[in-house]
């Protein structure tokens, strides 16, 4: 005889509900065969396996159903005996197995032996509403799942206190979550809704910025376009620092940006997220940190062991491995890790394993492919992940950048970071719109032969950001490459882009926003370059004995070059075009050497000098400002010899406050006022120089000027 569980009254067997309490009791049965006790709706024991169908005794079965009673296998609601006259007895058995009842769950008639008695709630409940899991109605079974799911979200809240979930804790997480039955995906959802109340995950995302985002997916992932996708992902991860379907993408796009900032971003996130973890473990590969990429795959792989991303980026860990070491172990291991990826269940799963296979297929020397947009567009592939090498395996001294899918890196930052001193970059043709952090000696190379003659579509461009300048503190070398802030730049040959009729007005006017696009302090290299449509000033050399050859310089909405301090620059055969104000400022202690250079069409001068400044331009054109050399200060002078100064709106020289420039063998001619105009105490020696057809004097000067010397010059048709 059993008790009541609520009021410990003894119950009859076969009792449904207490006589006192009303509580439900338990509807159970024993296996005909090991007399376990089952749930009364148990077909088979789960002790002995036996099918409870079979026949047996029911004394010995003990299976109860209320005032039922089991006559030879059959169940009978009812025994009535009616005695008659004589001794004839009629015995009536009702059978109420052919009865039906009402599931409360689902509202269904089933015959009343195919249902039960929920022994939680007590109403009459049918198979299908049956959970057997949980041994109860679907109802009683759904109480339990929330109670389950409160206490995994009480767990996740004790363990975010701090703002983010530890290894140690994540395991007790994964532990918990197994003990509670709760599914992988449900442990993931309610994750995210602890995340985003305990984090402040800010404001739910706009439409506009899920449009921004699935935007930035597409220029990333289909077109490669890695500066607009940035640009629309920014606003987005500012006002979403922590919530996770922001960064999946802008972490990725980040990566190939700027992977050293990205790597900053990864460490200071509050969440851990897969997307954080395969996107550092990338950059680690691709840097050959291999000990770091181990490192963090070997965590995420404690959480994520399921995640088919995860399993690729393994695969390329150890793809790695045997190329850094040549240990054939590691492509074994890596071929056998491709062969059990399972099936992807998104696009970019399946890019990364269609990419890992075919990579490996191309180490065997089984096939090449060629994964072009149209190819993975009619297969559903990311076009950027199948054209990029998702490792490095070039020489760290000898590197190629392209967009093509064909090179070591698709940014020449990354080569940057990953090269060694002294290595030496080749830039192919393209767009690569990024700011460059020179920390080692580098040699870039973009075109080897005069850039002079060549197409944009030829030469590596790279589009600096107007708001911060490139820095270069290291003998760094440059060649063939050009760069400007202009993000549309075309031309079908840079020689025909010096158009001296250009409005070199046509600039933008807040021009303090602005920095100028090289600041060089250290004995730089630059040869056969360009720097084109610059905001604010195309190159400052502040230091050094940096060296420009063979380059040209054009459209500078302040000055070409500035010349600064004590440097010492040298600029030899170099074409410099259409500055706003002035082509070369030199000023303070600056002793450059300015030879063969052509200087022409800026708006005030074509050089001009401050402070102590002392230039020696030697075999140079210079023509088509308002004034071809301006000297303003008492203390700047300088040599010029063997030089041309024509076609000047003003002065062909101008000379004040005191100056006193060395003038030696130069024709000066054309301009449309002074050959040379000398003022205000200034002076000079000008010798053997031929001054003819200024509109006005060959040389004009004050009363104040200072005795000047220039007897061996030659004189024709001035005004």
């Amino acid at each position: 005889m059993a008790k009541c569980s609520v009021c410990g009254t003894e119950i009859e067997d076969g009792q449904k509900f207490c006589f006192e309490c009303g509580a439900p009791v338990p509807q159970t049965k024993k296996c005909i065969k090991c007399g376990a006790e089952i749930a009364l709706k148990m077909k088979f024991c789960p002790e002995c396996g036996t099918n409870q169908n079979g026949k047996a005794n029911a004394e010995n079965t003990g299976f109860s159903m209320g005032d039922k009673n089991v006559i030879a296998g059959d169940v009978i609601g009812h025994k009535e005996e009616t005695h008659v006259a004589g001794n004839a007895t009629f015995i009536k058995n009702e059978d109420q197995t052919k009865q039906v009842k009402k599931c409360h769950v689902c509202g269904s008639l089933v015959q009343i032996i195919d249902g039960f008695d929920c022994p939680e709630c007590g109403q009459f409940t049918c198979q299908n509403c049956y959970d057997e899991k949980e041994g109860c109605c679907t109802e009683c079974s759904e109480k339990h799942g929330e109670q389950k799911n409160n206490r995994y979200k009480e767990a996740l809240k004790m363990v975010l206190a701090d703002g983010r979930i530890e290894f140690a804790e994540r395991k007790e997480l994964i532990s918990l979550q197994q003990e509670l039955g709760i599914s992988v995906e449900k442990a993931k959802q309610l994750e995210e809704e602890v995340k985003k109340a305990a984090l402040g995950g800010g404001s739910e995302i706009t439409t506009f910025e899920k449009v921004s985002m699935d935007k930035a997916q597409n220029f990333f992932y289909k077109e490669g376009n890695i500066k607009e996708a940035l640009n629309l992902l920014e606003p987005v991860y500012k006002a979403h620092k922590n919530d996770e379907k922001v960064l999946d993408i802008y972490l990725p796009v980040l990566a190939e940006s700027a992977p050293l900032d990205a790597i900053d971003v990864i460490n200071g996130l509050q969440i851990d997220i897969l997307t954080a973890f395969v996107v550092s473990i990338g950059i680690y590969i691709k840097q050959k940190n291999l000990v770091e990429a181990e490192k963090r795959l070997n965590q995420a792989l404690r959480i994520w062991h399921e995640s088919t991303l995860l399993k690729c980026y393994n695969v390329l860990f150890n793809y790695a491995m045997y190329k850094q070491f040549n240990d054939s172990s590691f492509l074994e291991k890596a071929t056998n890790l491709a062969e059990q990826l399972g099936e992807a269940q998104t696009e970019l799963d399946l890019s990364y394993q269609v990419k890992v296979q075919a990579m490996l297929q191309e180490e065997s020397g089984e096939h090449t492919f060629d994964f072009n947009k149209d190819f993975c567009e009619q297969n559903h592939l990311y076009w950027y992940v199948m054209q990029g090498n998702l490792i490095s395996n070039a020489d760290k001294s000898n590197l190629i950048v392209g967009k093509d899918g064909n090179s070591d890196f698709t940014t020449i930052q990354e080569a940057l970071d990953y090269a060694d001193k002294d290595a030496i970059i080749n830039i192919k043709p393209g767009i690569y719109q990024e700011h460059l952090v020179f920390k080692k000696k580098i040699h870039l190379i973009g075109s080897k032969d005069s850039i002079e003659n060549k197409s944009s579509m030829d030469l590596p461009i790279v589009v600096f950001d107007p708001s911060k300048s490139c820095e270069i503190d290291l003998p760094i070398e440059i060649e063939g490459v050009v760069f400007t802030h202009e993000k549309t730049l075309n031309f079908n040959k840079l020689k025909d882009y010096i158009n001296p009729e250009s409005d070199i007005d046509d600039f933008p006017d807040d021009d303090d926003d602005f920095k100028s696009l090289f600041l060089i302090r250290a004995n730089a290299y630059l040869n056969n370059i360009a720097v084109l449509n610059t905001f604010n000033n195309a190159i400052d050399i502040l230091s050094g004995e940096a060296v420009i050859i063979n380059s040209f310089i054009f459209h500078s909405n302040e000055r070409s070059l500035e010349l600064c301090n004590n440097s010492k620059p040298r600029i030899l055969n170099c074409e410099i075009s259409n500055s706003r104000i002035f082509g070369i400022a030199v000023r303070d202690e600056a002793a450059p050497e300015i030879e063969n250079c052509d200087i022409h069409n800026s708006y005030m001068a074509g050089i001009v000098l401050w402070g102590q400044a002392n230039p020696t331009v030697t075999k140079s054109k210079i023509y088509k400002h308002d004034s071809g050399v301006w000297i303003r200060t008492e203390a700047a002078g300088g040599m010029y010899e063997d030089c041309s100064i024509h076609d000047n709106q003003d002065h062909g020289l101008w000379v004040v406050n005191s100056a006193s420039p060395s003038v030696n063998n130069c024709e000066i001619y054309d301009n449309f006022k002074y050959g040379i105009l000398i003022e205000d105490n200034a002076g000079g020696t000008y010798k053997n120089c031929y001054i003819h057809n200024n509109k006005n004097h060959g040389i004009g000067s004050s009363s104040t000027i200072k005795n000047i010397d220039s007897s061996s010059c030659r004189f024709s048709n001035n005004g």
